[in-house]
């Protein structure tokens, strides 16, 4: 009767120091978990790797796929450029591409609702993320607005930037809804 006293002590403290250390935090679903597709050269994989490291801390990783989590992520090798593309929970999308050769890269949020900040503020933010606190040289007073060729009746906004044809775009839908932001240059 001790011994069974004993052990259902022991077993009930076992359970209390169990409940009283927290558990670790959970992943989001999927986001150690990309598909590559296959073929992917060493120096591809490495690329698509540093491309998943970097991501997540950008402004418009947390606008399009960070509020609901990550639901898949893939990876592709096509024309010289590698991707790596997030969709999320609630159907937003990341798409981040590299192409070493041409020192290219693009970074493209599709938003599902509209984004936290002001577009133009998130695009400025990721303008510093990629290229520091000096940026890339993009003119933030003189916009290109011009019909978009994607979406019906939308428009896009273009910042050019002067060096590295780097240049930030906010398409918008025909509500005037932000349904798009991107950052793309070319060294």
């Amino acid at each position: 009767m001790a011994r069974a006293l004993r052990a259902a002590s022991l077993a009930a403290l076992g359970v209390v120091a169990a409940c009283a250390v927290p558990a670790p935090p959970v992943p989001p679903p999927g986001a150690a978990d990309c598909v590559a597709a296959p073929g992917l050269t060493p120096r591809q994989a490495a690329l698509a790797e540093a491309l998943q490291r970097a991501a997540p801390g950008g402004p418009l990783f947390a606008e399009g796929v960070g509020a609901s989590g990550i639901a898949a992520c893939r990876i592709e090798a096509r024309e010289g450029a590698v991707t790596v593309h997030y969709r999320a929970a609630d159907g937003g999308e990341l798409r981040v591409s590299r192409q070493e050769a041409l020192e290219a890269g693009e970074t493209e949020a599709r938003l599902i609702a509209p984004p936290v900040a002001l577009p133009e503020t998130l695009l400025r933010r990721a303008e510093r993320a990629a290229f520091g606190d000096a940026g890339c040289g993009i003119d933030w007073r003189r916009p290109e607005t011009r019909r978009s060729l994607v979406v019906p009746n939308g428009v896009d906004t273009v910042y050019r930037g002067q060096s590295c044809r780097c240049e930030a775009i906010e398409r918008r839908d025909a509500n005037g809804q932000v349904v798009r932001l991107a950052l793309r240059s070319a060294c």
